[in-house]
């Protein structure tokens, strides 16, 4: 039986799964960095993101003599040090709190998300059982302690267009 970590059983896949899993995941991270989440962006952006982990893992495993070779020079050891000190850095670091400034309708979106159903349907003038039903006809399960953040899932543009409908009625 062949060796499971021999170049000759890793190459037909290990550099292709990289480019796929690398493609994958760099479309999602810059859709994800405008906030614009549409579909299943997130959770294949981090499901893609476990599985590069092992096409990676395989990689570098296949070409580990020249992966070495790099902390024997100064800007690949360099390269691969910043990258490990912004992560473990990562990991502890807190982002100062927004300002006060900033967009207001960042402002108000931010606010939005954590409205519950209530309150959004005393915003527009409506009943509030009036309004679970129509979430409930576009097959979203509501409470009236339910909020917009909850009913969206995080996603940004999910949130905007349950707001939309919402106050448009």
């Amino acid at each position: 039986m062949a060796n499971p970590f021999s170049p000759k059983v890793l190459r037909p896949w290990a550099t292709p799964l990289t480019v796929a899993t690398t493609l994958v995941t760099i479309v999602s991270g810059v859709i994800l960095f405008f906030h614009l989440a549409p579909g299943l962006t997130r959770p294949a952006h981090e499901w893609i993101g476990m599985i590069m982990v092992l096409a990676v893992a395989a990689h570098m495993l296949m070409n580990w003599r020249a992966f070495t070779t790099y902390f024997k020079r100064p800007l690949g050891l360099t390269m691969i040090s910043v990258g490990a000190v912004v992560t473990v850095a990562s990991l502890f670091i807190t982002p100062a709190p927004a300002s006060s400034g900033g967009s207001p309708v960042a402002m108000v979106m931010g606010a939005m998300s954590g409205a519950e159903v209530r309150v959004l349907a005393d915003l527009a003038h409506r009943d509030v059982t009036e309004v679970i039903a129509q979430l409930a006809d576009q097959g979203v399960t509501a409470t009236p302690d339910t909020t917009l953040g909850q009913l969206s899932g995080g996603d940004r543009g999910r949130q905007t267009a349950l707001l939309q409908d919402i106050l448009a009625r």
